[in-house]
């Protein structure tokens, strides 16, 4: 009965305060701006060659003419993911007492749930988007690679293609200022370079044991990527240290030990927030909306978010039981138009 009585107990204070999430900046990020679904998939032309006809000449000299197919499509399904909310009528009745309830039964849950599975997708979106016979969302495992764990990519293959692959470095145990760089430089091009790196929190503090006390920058970094919009503005961010001019974000969500490295090893993604894009179907059938305000749970990262993309279904009443059943669905997917200013280093246990 914890579920009740936490939440009608007279002398209860009017917020829950969640000792179970942690923080989880990528999912945040990604979907605090999701861009808007159009068509049946995610259709992508992008270049993968270059065409390397031309050539000197003088005179008449005959020129060599010969099309040459530079782009292809990267294509990308829609994917889908639900949590329920399940509340037996008994429950309600007693909440619903006027001098006992202390926060509204029914909010409550889908708040909490909804949060539950913002930190369930944190998960999935570090992993390659095979679980659930491929029905999860990708993740940077699958974006963020050189074809080891994702021969293919948007139903291109990254041999035929090797323009679509990822920079992946092996760390060998150390994270060093050289390999950041390193990594850092494999992926950037004059003005087009990383905006974000997310690590682990071991990794956080081998970084942090890097840089001199007089050289070590706090910034905050703005939980909305691409600028304020409209209703965003003033959200909460996220306490980083910077490297080149961006901010390195720690994220428990970062799995240890990934990407062949040692088991609790760390690994840093340094990626380009523009080339990164979580597509929202906008709209599912017979739902709306979640006004994802956080008022009822406190001392968690969802506090300051607005909106994250998901809808619920309204609630319904099995025919055998007394209770309601809803779900809290989001609809799209996560993707990169361009992983090549993707990188990873892994395999670090230490400075």
């Amino acid at each position: 009965m914890s579920r009740l009585n936490t939440l009608t107990n007279t002398y209860l204070l009017p917020k829950v305060v969640d000792a179970v999430l942690r923080e989880n900046p990528l999912t945040e990020k990604i979907l605090s701006a999701p861009e808007k679904w159009r068509g049946e998939q995610i259709k992508k032309s992008v270049k993968v060659v270059k065409n390397t006809n031309g050539t000197s000449f003088a005179g008449f000299q005959t020129l060599p003419s010969q099309a040459v197919n530079t782009r292809q499509y990267l294509l990308f399904p829609a994917k889908f993911y639900e949590i329920d909310v399940t509340i037996p009528l008994t429950d309600m009745a007693v909440n619903m007492t006027d001098d006992e309830r202390v926060l509204d039964l029914a909010e409550a849950e889908m708040t909490s749930s909804a949060e539950d599975m913002a930190d369930l997708i944190g998960n999935i979106f570090y992993l390659d988007g095979s679980g659930n016979g491929s029905l999860d969302f990708n993740g940077l495992n699958n974006i963020v690679d050189d074809a080891t764990i994702a021969p293919t990519y948007g139903g291109l293959s990254r041999s035929t293609y090797p323009v679509l692959k990822s920079t992946k470095t092996d760390f060998s145990t150390t994270l060093t200022l050289l390999r950041l760089a390193t990594l850092y430089n494999a992926i950037a091009d004059g003005t087009i370079m990383p905006s974000m790196g997310l690590t682990d929190r071991n990794g956080f503090s081998y970084y942090e044991q890097l840089i001199e006390p007089k050289n070590r920058l706090y910034t905050t970094v703005p939980e909305v990527r691409k600028g304020n919009k409209e209703g965003l503005a003033g959200t909460a961010g996220f306490t980083t240290l910077t490297y080149k001019g961006i901010g390195i974000i720690p994220d428990r969500k970062v799995p240890l030990g990934s990407n062949g490295g040692a088991a609790g090893s760390s690994q840093i993604f340094l990626l380009r927030e523009e080339d990164l894009e979580f597509r929202s179907i906008e709209k599912f059938p017979e739902s709306e909306p979640v006004k994802f305000v956080e008022k009822d749970f406190e001392d968690n990262d969802y506090e300051n978010v607005k909106g994250l993309g998901f809808h619920w279904t309204g609630w319904v009443k099995p025919v055998n039981q007394l209770a309601y059943v809803g779900r809290v669905v989001l609809a799209g997917e996560f993707w990169s138009k361009n992983p090549r200013r993707h990188g990873v280093g892994y395999d670090f246990a230490g400075i």
